[in-house]
């Protein structure tokens, strides 16, 4: 699939909230590499095998600053980065996956991006997550995979491989996959992209990367499936409450607000307030999450399946199939 070249005009809508303004010089960015940002953030308009490496280099960039995360402001402020030392990590993010494998390579890691990216939003899970959550699930994401050599983790335990001694035949692929990412992105100062932060905020993105990429670990995955199970099990009225209500949600073209990053963030409501954009393609229209439900799943338990299950290690599977 070639995606047609952007006609936009290099102009700003004079808003001067950080974020918006990032996620417009991205959008210029795109259009200038005659990629269209409403093609990208479809989620069956998009072959990540049709980029070359600048495009998907920028991709990767729109998916952290576009106008679905509106992270632009947070990765400023909270971890004090520019675009430019954002670009240079996940370049060399890209340059770390292995070239000769068939199916672990960059393009696959930027495909498991685009797919958290897009059903964070398809979901409305941006009064759900925090700002550092979604940055750090779509920075796993990138990286689940990074250095893989194209064997599993079962090969290595029966060869008595050297990385599977070293971790005991416990994810040794992944416990690599998390070792390398944090090379970059934390002990390398060229890449270091996790190191102007506060401590205690690296040390919550650092456990929702590792999570996540722990969780793509295949062996976990029944596991996964049969909690998500016993979850929707002891809660079948209160979602099918919330089916109904998504079936009688507003009609297209209602108008809603995206999530912001304030502390009133998690405030969403049939009201409007803390929703996402809540749109898939375009037929979900303006329908804000309502409040129970974002009270349901910010729980710790439950919200700590949803962002291990749901996403990473659920999206690596959808993602099996692009490639072949």
């Amino acid at each position: 699939m070639m995606l047609r070249r952007a006609e936009l005009e290099d102009s700003s809508d004079g808003d001067t909230d950080p974020s918006k303004e990032a996620a417009h010089k991205q959008r210029m960015k795109l259009a200038r590499l005659g990629l269209v940002a409403d093609d990208v953030d479809a989620l069956d308009q998009l072959n990540v095998l049709n980029l070359d490496l600048e495009q998907s280099v920028e991709l990767c960039m729109w998916m952290v600053y576009g106008d679905a995360m509106l992270l632009g402001g947070f990765v400023e402020d909270s971890l004090k980065l520019s675009e430019g030392q954002m670009f240079h990590f996940f370049k060399q993010l890209s340059f770390h996956y292995n070239s000769h494998v068939k199916y672990h390579i960059w393009y696959h890691g930027v495909d498991v991006m685009h797919s958290v990216y897009r059903m964070m939003d398809v979901c409305q899970l941006n009064p759900i997550l925090e700002p550092q959550e979604r940055f750090a699930m779509l920075v796993a994401a990138a990286g689940h995979d990074v250095g893989h050599f194209g064997v599993n983790n079962g090969f290595l335990a029966e060869t008595n491989h050297p990385l599977s001694l070293m971790y005991s035949d416990q994810s040794p692929l992944e416990m690599m996959h998390c070792y390398i990412l944090f090379q970059l992105a934390y002990t390398n100062p060229a890449t270091a992209i996790l190191r102007n932060c506060s401590r205690s905020l690296y040390m919550e993105i650092r456990k929702v990367i590792t999570d996540g990429i722990l969780a793509t670990d295949m062996n976990k995955h029944f596991e996964m499936v049969a909690q998500l199970t016993h979850l929707t099990g002891e809660n079948e009225r209160m979602l099918e409450a919330f089916a109904f209500l998504y079936r009688n949600r507003p009609a297209v073209g209602s108008s809603s607000k995206r999530g912001g990053e304030g502390p009133n963030r998690r405030s969403s409501s049939f009201g409007g307030g803390g929703g996402g954009r809540g749109q898939f393609g375009t037929n979900l229209g303006g329908w804000d999450l309502p409040e129970f439900i974002v009270n349901f799943w910010v729980q710790p338990k439950n919200h700590t399946l949803l962002r291990l299950s749901f996403i990473l290690n659920f999206v690596a599977c959808i993602c099996n199939d692009r490639f072949f």
